[in-house]
């Protein structure tokens, strides 16, 4: 299976880069790895994740969030964040 192109939007850029620390950023890279092979859905780590102005997947572990698109010109990273803070459908507006 061929690997997508990832593309970090500015809220996962800024996140990845100001708010998780070194260590996070390596677990966040094996997990942005993994979804640029297999984005599809899974129903373990990787769900269907809707929204008014969003059709695309939720990645949701014990430690981290991911919003994220497939596109033409690769995988798209939304938002990221940290799991106590996982977006629902009702909150899904703060995750533009």
């Amino acid at each position: 299976m061929p690997e997508y192109v990832l593309i970090l939007a500015a809220p996962a850029r800024q996140f990845y880069e100001q708010i998780a620390t070194r260590t996070e950023r390596r677990t966040l890279d094996e997990i942005l790895a993994r979804i640029a092979v297999e984005p599809a859905i899974d129903d373990v780590t990787k769900f269907a994740f809707r929204s008014p102005t969003l059709d695309g997947f939720l990645f949701a572990d014990v430690q981290f969030w991911i919003i994220y698109a497939v596109t033409q010109e690769g995988v798209s990273i939304i938002n990221i964040g940290f799991e106590e803070e996982i977006p629902s459908v009702e909150r899904a507006e703060d995750y533009p």
